[in-house]
């Protein structure tokens, strides 16, 4: 079980500034699975998210999926439990 990181507060300035900064591509082999894809968006830290997020919520489901939902960004009830679409719009979903 993974321990959430307690969050750290984070101005507007660096917010923008973070933004402007560096990119996940750099970090993204051509050629990534999955596996390799989850392992890095846990470490990235190419933008200011990790500063303010608990941990990362990478998607769930068969990779060969004809369908994919993608989320904006995740909520606080999927940043808590690391899992996409457990809170108000899985709610939606799940109707």
């Amino acid at each position: 079980m993974t321990v959430p990181r307690k969050r750290q507060p984070v101005k507007r300035e660096q917010k923008r500034k973070s933004k402007k900064e560096g990119t996940a591509a750099d970090l993204i082999p051509p050629d990534a699975t999955l596996d390799q894809l989850r392992e890095i968006a846990t470490t990235c830290k190419a933008c200011y998210l990790w500063q303010v997020g608990t941990q990362t919520v990478f998607g769930e489901g068969p990779s060969d999926a004809k369908l994919m939902f993608v989320g904006e960004q995740p909520g606080d009830k999927e940043d808590i439990a690391g899992r996409p679409f457990v809170g108000p719009a899985g709610m939606r979903l799940d109707r």
